[in-house]
């Protein structure tokens, strides 16, 4: 049955209406007349709220929508109230983004835990029981934030004096009503509007308990209000979506896309739109919207950052606030300033200590007492500053990965003359580099427009593109299958004349002269958001597949060889091909040596490293690694004997998936000489003797080294997370 509710949106300070308002049942929009009256229709078994869209001058005295509630009879009426606020109608502002704060509440997660436990693993043929029996038992839900360390994360945010926070969902970890109800009370001990936003784990609560098919909304509708709405702020239109199909039912999919295209088509011709969802928009998506003039769509989910276009509309992907994102960018948000000359963002990190140190730059670096110091040759200033990709030095000239998350950015590369650190040349991006370029040397006889060869970088949306080595100019481009919409973190490799390119959910083969793609090859999704760079092996291309294991690829066809399980995730480090051996290293502290040929076990040590593998080397005679426990450590390579162990500081920035602080390391340690080379997280360069593992020197940087130093002919290379590029020389 449909019934009519009739109200009125009127402005406080002069009891008048206010005209041309969007009202909503969460299907149908209406505007209010010239007096600020609506008439809405309703049906109370499939609408659960009216909502209104507040005007950019004014909030609303109490809230933005109601609750129609169980009942079959609907209220009669219901008026909203609007305070002016004259200071929403800037159109120069600012917004702090958040993202996947999952917040839990530790007494209720225990509870559940050993009640799992003690019932044991669920039969593999009930969904929901498997669903329930990962959430509660494979999640890192002790490394997640309380309701006291997100009000702390939150008041960190308001030091940047944002106008609004935004929060894109996955606001807890598993959504029930006390997890819920422990993000609101955070979100209200700070004194700024926060717009939060549905997300997966939010509805997985209801998801374990509730029949399939069912809308799994309730718990997050009950203590947050409606699970999409709009709102205008500074001239711009925010809609706040609820993008993940799956947690509603068939009706209710269809009821929200029904609201989305009224609430679209309720706004002038030329207004600016700003889209608000937890998942990433897949461009069929952006292709549907590309009538209005969308500007910006705000998302999580990935626990990554990435920052790319599509024609008219930027797309900001915002790593997580309360701690490290898989693909170690530190814990913190995003902030957006808005002008009327267009938007601004850049990342900031909330430090892991109250006071960090100031950036330091060493004049030397010390080898022991026998050799002679190393001294500072030059600095240069990395554009964006360095993440993971390690500088690659070719001949004369270094090449740097230009890893600016900023929009608008200077994503691209620079080459640098290795000798002096003077800048050659500088290239542009589609997107950010996320790890080290590939060179290419030209073939015997070549014709081609460089004859120093080329270098390929892959960016994070999945375009390839070649450079001269000599001049920086662009030869040519590809994209990957799916390109915009992957998460390209792994360096592509180079043999025998052809690019190899492992994307989020496959690999591919490239002509280096050309471009032209020679195969691809459809592969689980899993390859995105990991830094594990593609291994040879012979006729082999040797992949890391997150989740799932490690693959074999013929490179003639991309036909696969062999595969085999082992237990690694996006933020483990890739495996490392050393003769006829591959070096795995797992979650979990798994490390294994296996046949490069066939992936048979040589040797398995579960727990072996104590914590997961973030960084990886080997030789022929040893293993080196690096650690989310902050340990470097050493391994025969024929035996996994452990040879020594070395422990780092506290971390500067929390960059360590799902850790909020303590000791961790990311990058791969560096043979050199007689040398381990450690890039700590605490902004100091350890050099250990391969030996023992014992520090025989250091040096101070005060901003973490994420990326592994370089070694070069002319010394060592070293960068930090702040962009600072150093070369030190004998």
């Amino acid at each position: 049955m449909t019934f009519t509710i009739r109200g009125k949106v009127y402005d406080t300070a002069t009891g008048g209406g206010v005209g041309g308002v969007p009202v909503s049942n969460g299907e149908t929009v209406v505007l209010t007349d010239g007096a600020g009256h609506y008439a809405l229709p309703v049906e109370p078994a499939s609408h659960r709220f009216i909502t209104v869209t507040v005007p950019d001058r004014y909030r609303p005295q109490e809230s933005f929508f109601r609750a129609l509630g169980s009942s079959r009879q609907p209220p009669d009426g219901a008026d909203f109230p609007l305070i002016p606020a004259p200071e929403r109608a800037n159109r120069d502002f600012c917004v702090a983004h958040i993202s996947d704060t999952h917040v839990t509440v530790e007494a209720e997660d225990r509870q559940q835990i050993a009640a799992l436990s003690a019932a044991g693993p669920p039969p593999a043929d009930d969904s929901q029981a498997a669903l329930r029996w990962k959430l509660y038992t494979a999640s890192p839900w002790h490394e997640y934030p309380s309701e006291a360390q997100l009000a702390d994360d939150l008041r960190r945010v308001s030091a940047a004096a944002p106008d609004l926070v935004i929060a894109t969902g996955d606001l807890t970890n598993i959504g029930t009503l006390a997890q819920l109800r422990s993000y609101r009370a955070a979100t209200e001990s700070v004194p700024l509007p926060v717009c939060s936003v549905f997300g997966g784990h939010d509805g997985n609560g209801e998801r374990i308990e509730s029949r399939n098919g069912a809308t799994y909304t309730r718990n997050y509708e009950t203590v947050l209000g409606p699970a999409y709405y709009s709102f205008d702020w500074g001239g711009r239109h925010f809609i706040i979506y609820a993008s993940e199909e799956a947690f509603f039912s068939e009706e209710d999919r269809a009821r929200k896309e029904r609201w989305l295209w009224a609430d679209l088509a309720a706004q002038p011709p030329g207004q600016e739109i700003v889209l608000v969802q937890h998942t990433p928009p897949p461009p069929a998506i952006l292709d549907r919207l590309s009538h209005y003039a969308l500007r910006l769509v705000l998302h999580g989910h990935a626990h990554t950052s990435k920052v790319w276009s599509y024609g008219q509309t930027v797309v900001l992907g915002t790593p997580t606030l309360c701690f490290g994102g898989i693909d170690g960018r530190p814990r913190g948000f995003r902030h957006i300033r808005f002008t009327d000359q267009g938007v601004r963002a850049h990342l900031v990190a909330l430090p892991a200590a109250e006071r960090p140190p100031a950036a330091t730059a060493p004049a030397e670096i010390a080898l022991g007492d026998a050799a002679q110091p190393l001294r500072r040759r030059w600095q240069w200033q990395v554009p964006g500053g360095i993440h993971r990709a390690a500088p690659v030095c070719q001949g004369q000239d270094l090449l740097v990965s230009q890893q600016d998350e900023a929009y608008p950015g200077q994503s691209g590369l620079s080459c640098l003359e290795l000798a002096t650190g003077r800048l050659r040349w500088q290239a542009r991006t589609d997107a950010v580099v996320k790890n080290s370029v590939a060179v290419v040397s030209p073939p015997a006889g070549s014709q081609r427009r460089d004859e120093a060869g080329s270098c390929v970088a892959v960016s994070v949306t999945g375009q390839v593109a070649a450079f001269s080595l000599g001049e920086g100019e662009m030869l040519w481009q590809a994209e990957v299958p799916g390109y915009p919409g992957q998460a390209v973190c792994a360096s592509p490799v180079v043999a025998d004349g052809v690019v190899y390119v492992a994307a989020t959910d496959g690999c591919a083969a490239y002509d280096p002269e050309t471009g032209r793609r020679l195969w691809h090859t459809p592969l689980s999704p899993g390859t995105g958001r990991s830094y594990a760079e593609p291994q040879l092996y012979d006729d082999l291309l040797i992949v890391l597949i997150p989740s799932q294991g490690i693959l074999a690829l013929r490179r003639a066809d991309g036909a696969i060889a062999w595969q085999r399980p082992f237990p690694v995730k996006y933020y483990c480090a890739g495996p490392v091909v050393v003769g006829d051996r591959l070096v795995c290293a797992g979650d979990g502290g798994n490390l294994a040596v296996l046949a490069a040929r066939s992936g048979e076990t040589i040797w398995e040590r579960p727990g072996l490293l104590g914590s997961y593998a973030a960084g990886l080397a080997a030789d022929s005679d040893y293993i080196y690694v690096t650690t989310a426990a902050g340990e470097a450590q050493s391994y025969t390579l024929h035996s996994g004997r452990r040879r020594w162990c070395f422990q780092a500081g506290e971390a500067l920035l929390a960059m360590t998936c799902y850790r909020r602080q303590g000791r961790s390391l990311l990058a791969a340690p560096v043979r050199w000489r007689d040398y381990v080379l450690v890039g700590g997280l605490d902004g100091w360069l350890y050099l250990l003797d391969e030996a023992s593992g014992a520090c025989v020197g250091r040096a101070a940087f005060g901003s973490p080294i994420s990326a592994a130093p370089c070694p070069t002919d002319a010394g060592l290379c070293v960068g930090t997370y702040d962009g600072r590029l150093f070369l030190y020389g004998e």
